[in-house]
């Protein structure tokens, strides 16, 4: 009988490139050259990184969501872990950022779900539910957070925290989006009402350990006025936008970068879609980061919109090019200010 480790080593590799992260650790203690095999950080980048996973909070559970758009169940929760109630958190390079609050205390907590591992980031101040974040890493790819401290309106501090140094620290000059190892942050001008032109990019570099210039956003296509952006990432490569018309309408249109750095960004448009004509719905009360683009398919998938109706439904909106429309219960029902978010993972050998 052919035993796996018969196989060409080629053909193994993409066995084991299949396996659910879940199911990582028990395949990893079969043997020491699986072992092995799983801490190669080539094998990781070429074979890892193919699941695309969905991240959600309910009261003080976080879980990973498998989402495979061919299934009949396309999302499936594949793993959790216990936190305090999560309102914010930010995927970078494997490892995920948690903005946690219980009471009136909010705390930072970073977690690797490859190794299972947590750890919880002391401040060097105590945190401030206002408090915006950013997760990135430097050229010596070492892993740092960013946090921007409001204590008054538009009274604002910076400070670092290296994770490899264990060290904080405030540097001279609401949570970030993680491209190539920076952040990048919606933002708009002090006392703009909110619309469309008020809003444009800032993108912090953590080897400069310093913000870029002002980056302009995309318009939508006829020039009318917007509704605020949502931000995401495609593969931690690229930035997408979502463009909305600001009242009463369900038209919306997704731009991709083509050039994406801190001191510069440029966009193509991906996709325009009506969702009024394709689900029904005559309103929509919020869309999250939750926000999935694959290029080569053509499908965009809009996680967690909330509908009015008899009662708030939670859902994944997955449209296609052609109009195709397949919407997905979430499950239980999560509070407005539960976040959910969608990104590919790939595996990180970062020890936290």
């Amino acid at each position: 009988m052919t035993m796996i480790s018969d196989l060409p080593h080629d053909l193994e590799e993409e066995i084991l490139s299949r396996v659910p992260i879940t199911s990582l650790r028990a395949v990893r203690s079969t043997c020491k050259h699986w072992n092995g095999l799983f801490k190669d950080g080539s094998f990781i980048k070429n074979h890892r990184g193919k699941e695309f996973l969905a991240i959600k909070s309910n009261g003080s559970q976080v879980c990973l969501m498998s989402i495979n758009l061919h299934r009949n169940q396309p999302i499936k929760r594949i793993g959790k872990t216990k936190l305090e109630y999560t309102s914010r958190f930010i995927h970078c390079n494997g490892l995920l950022l948690f903005v946690t609050e219980e009471g009136n205390i909010t705390r930072l907590v970073v977690w690797n779900p490859y190794l299972g591992q947590t750890r919880r980031v002391e401040p060097r101040r105590v945190y401030g539910q206002k408090d915006v974040y950013g997760f990135g890493y430097d050229n010596n790819n070492n892993h740092k957070i960013l946090r921007l401290v409001y204590r008054f309106e538009y009274n604002v501090t910076q400070e670092l925290y290296d994770l490899k140094s264990n060290f904080s620290y405030s540097v001279s000059a609401y949570t970030g989006i993680s491209v190539k190892g920076s952040s990048y942050f919606l933002t708009k001008e002090k006392g703009e009402e909110v619309a469309g032109n008020a809003f444009f990019l800032l993108g912090f570099d953590f080897t400069r350990e310093a913000f870029g210039p002002r980056l302009e956003l995309p318009y939508l296509s006829d020039g009318r006025e917007e509704y605020p952006k949502v931000l995401s990432a495609l593969r931690e490569e690229k930035l997408v936008v979502l463009l909305r018309r600001r009242v009463y309408t369900l038209e919306m249109e997704i731009w991709i970068t083509d050039r994406v750095e801190p001191n510069a960004v440029s966009w193509n448009k991906f996709l325009a879609v009506n969702m009024a004509t394709i689900t029904g719905f005559k309103y929509l009360v919020y869309a999250r980061r939750g926000l999935f683009v694959d290029e080569e398919k053509k499908v965009v998938v809009f996680s967690e919109m909330t509908a009015y109706g008899p009662h708030n439904k939670t859902w994944s909106c997955i449209i296609r090019e052609d109009g195709y429309l397949k919407k997905v219960d979430l499950g239980e029902e999560c509070s407005s200010r539960g976040p959910f978010v969608c990104s590919y993972y790939a595996p990180s050998l970062v020890q936290i």
